[in-house]
């Protein structure tokens, strides 16, 4: 029924709606609906504001001479060569005082597909010392921001946008939704093919009253990979990539016909994280993947 729903939804997507026109009458960028790249990109800029130093961008280590176990290396070459769009979960053992060997993941691939030039939206959740509402708030808002970094836009066009909705983003949970609609919207002018990475989101979730929002963004993501599966390749290709220590309930509430969950226990991840030793290779992604993509 869930799947029939999706496909029947499919008839009708959302097009991007760039074009060449300007504001029409003399008017400015800012009096009208129609808006520049750059535009828009400054206005998402702005959302920083709310975005606490806990919700970063990948932790800097040595992934270049990082070393995983082969299943998850393996998963995430097949993730990344599949024709098709998919969300790959890669559960960890719970944390450590240590930097978790899934974190190390995240930002392996998230620089390895920086190298290659691929379009990539990365978030990284740290713990929170304070109420999770603004944490939690802001994880909608980091992603908003990276994604208008991808526009599929060229220099001269213009995107038709309330600018109205940017301007509600004040911060607070009450934008929660809104702020979903605008990620969804964005995804409409994403690049044909388009990386999510999204680290610990889990520490999240175990917030009070953060479950029913990270399900929303879940639920979400899946919602666009499933769409895309059902263009069946007329549409464009979304790879999403979620690192956990331990489950996550929000996954668990998914239909998994698109995800796939890769799961290392401790006796996998014995061992200093990232050295090299029997069983364990480093992440190597091909750009020729995408050539036809792109």
């Amino acid at each position: 029924m869930y799947i029939q729903s999706i496909k029947n939804d499919t008839q009708n997507l959302p097009k991007p709606l760039a074009s060449n026109k300007r504001p029409l009458g003399g008017e400015s960028v800012s009096s009208s609906s129609c808006y520049s790249k750059p535009v828009l990109q400054q206005a998402f800029q702005d959302l920083e504001v709310h975005a606490p130093d806990c919700i970063e961008s990948a932790e800097i280590f040595n992934s270049d001479s990082a070393y995983f176990d082969n299943k998850v290396v393996f998963a995430i070459r097949d993730w990344n060569s599949s024709p098709a769009s998919q969300i790959l979960h890669i559960e960890g053992p719970s944390e450590t005082k240590n930097t978790s060997i899934t974190s190390k993941v995240a930002c392996s691939v998230a620089k390895v597909l920086s190298d290659l030039n691929l379009p990539t939206v990365y978030l990284f959740c740290g713990w929170a010392s304070k109420s999770g509402e603004k944490w939690m708030i802001s994880t909608i808002y980091r992603l908003i921001k990276r994604l208008a970094e991808h526009l599929d836009v060229v220099e001269g066009e213009y995107l038709d946008f309330d600018y109205m909705r940017i301007q509600e983003l004040d911060g607070t949970l009450k934008t929660w939704d809104e702020a979903l609609s605008i990620f969804s919207s964005l995804l409409d002018y994403a690049p044909p093919s388009l990386y999510v990475i999204i680290d610990g989101i889990e520490r999240l979730e175990n917030m009070d009253g953060n479950e029913k929002y990270v399900s929303s963004l879940l639920r979400l993501l899946l919602d666009r990979v499933t769409r895309e599966v059902l263009c069946n390749g007329i549409g464009k290709q979304l790879k999403v990539l979620l690192t956990t220590t331990g489950s996550i309930s929000s996954l668990n509430q998914l239909d998994d016909k698109e995800l796939r969950t890769v799961t290392l226990n401790r006796q996998s991840t014995k061992g200093r994280p990232g050295d090299s030793r029997l069983g364990r290779s480093q992440i190597v992604l091909k750009v020729e993947t995408y050539a036809k993509e792109m």
